[in-house]
């Protein structure tokens, strides 16, 4: 009977215990706003005009062109099987997803062979990025 109640009794004296530091908490040392801040890291301006400056943005999206070309290329390099590896059935769900849900459902079918490339090379640019946006870049100004 006493094991049942004593989660009871534990629950507020963890409570009183850490009431006061929770009540002295200050401000978090890390501000998520200045992640939206682009600070250029490296400064580029062959005109007063125009900047060229890579920031972060320029870094994830450079990343994010790397990735959506290479994995591609590195799948099917690594030769397409009946009973396919992990990297191979993953490329086969988002060629998939590409086709059904996003070519056949958006594109006719006389144009579907001459834009579809295009459309899926664009969907999976942008989910690489937002893939690769959800990693902080460990450097910062």
């Amino acid at each position: 009977m006493l094991a049942r109640r004593l989660p009871l009794f534990v629950l507020p004296l963890v409570l009183a215990l850490a009431a006061p530091s929770l009540a002295l908490a200050k401000e978090p040392k890390v501000d998520p706003t200045k992640e939206f801040l682009l600070h250029p890291y490296i400064e580029i301006k062959p005109f007063s005009w125009l900047d060229l400056s890579i920031t972060k943005a320029v870094i994830y999206l450079l990343a994010a062109g790397i990735i959506a070309t290479v994995a591609p290329i590195l799948i099917i390099r690594g030769g397409l099987r009946q009973k396919p590896k992990v990297a191979q059935a993953v490329g086969e769900i988002v060629y998939d997803f590409a086709e059904t849900s996003i070519g056949r459902a958006s594109l006719p079918e006389k144009v579907f062979k001459t834009w579809f490339p295009y459309i899926a090379s664009l969907f999976v640019f942008i989910w690489v990025s937002n893939l690769i946006s959800y990693i902080p870049l460990p450097f910062d100004t």
